[in-house]
């Protein structure tokens, strides 16, 4: 179990690109995977400026989500309403893994609501 200065840690924000296909995927993939390293228990995955997301790269967002719940953290991606990546994200079936919030001190509030399956 980690200590408390773990548990209280501030959250690790990422800024993702404007893009992410498969050639920005890896570039996304380390990103997340640094943040993740350092221990944080919550990971905020800035996607505000993303404006489109392949199949490559919601395939890294899953992969991402399921290495943060097994290090006892939580990935939470932040998109604004009506952005079209929302609704990318949806296609891409990866909203109902990963909780969606529309801000960044939204998403860094304790959960409220319904716990997606990869929160822990």
């Amino acid at each position: 179990m980690p200590d408390q200065s773990v548990r209280d840690a501030a959250p690790v924000i990422v800024i993702l690109p404007a893009t992410i296909d498969a050639t920005s995927a890896i570039q996304v993939h380390d990103l997340l995977c640094a943040a993740v390293a350092s221990g944080s228990p919550l990971i905020i995955a800035d996607l505000s400026a993303t404006v489109s997301c392949d199949a490559a790269g919601a395939g890294w967002l899953r992969v991402i989500g399921y290495y943060t719940a097994t290090r006892r953290g939580r990935l939470r991606l932040v998109i604004p309403p009506g952005a079209p990546m929302r609704r990318m994200l949806e296609l891409l079936d990866v909203d109902h893994l990963l909780p969606v919030y529309s801000s960044i001190s939204e998403a860094c509030d304790p959960p409220a609501g319904p716990r997606h399956p990869m929160s822990t």
